[in-house]
């Protein structure tokens, strides 16, 4: 009997420091989308002193240069990079 006082104080200390069922993982998810409010939405750009576009004519145009666009990921928000061909 004098020991049901001291049960009664530690059970709910016992009870609350019992480790979770699953424990927790320190691997990255892959796949999951970041859900930040901080990342910048990326949108139409205009890149360098291109003339603003307009009807011309295909041999008033200069030759095509391909430019290829990388997206990564910094701080969980997703960044183009544009990539000229070599």
């Amino acid at each position: 009997m004098r020991y049901l006082p001291l049960l009664a104080m530690l059970l709910p200390a016992v009870v609350t420091e019992q480790s979770p069922a699953v424990p927790r993982s320190n691997m990255p998810v892959i796949g999951k989308a970041p859900a930040k409010a901080h990342c910048e939405r990326p949108g139409a750009r205009r890149v360098g002193d291109a003339p603003p576009p307009g009807v011309r004519k295909l041999g008033e145009m200069p030759p095509a240069k391909p430019i290829y666009t990388v997206v990564r990921e910094i701080d969980g928000c997703p960044i183009p990079v544009s990539v000229r061909a070599r």
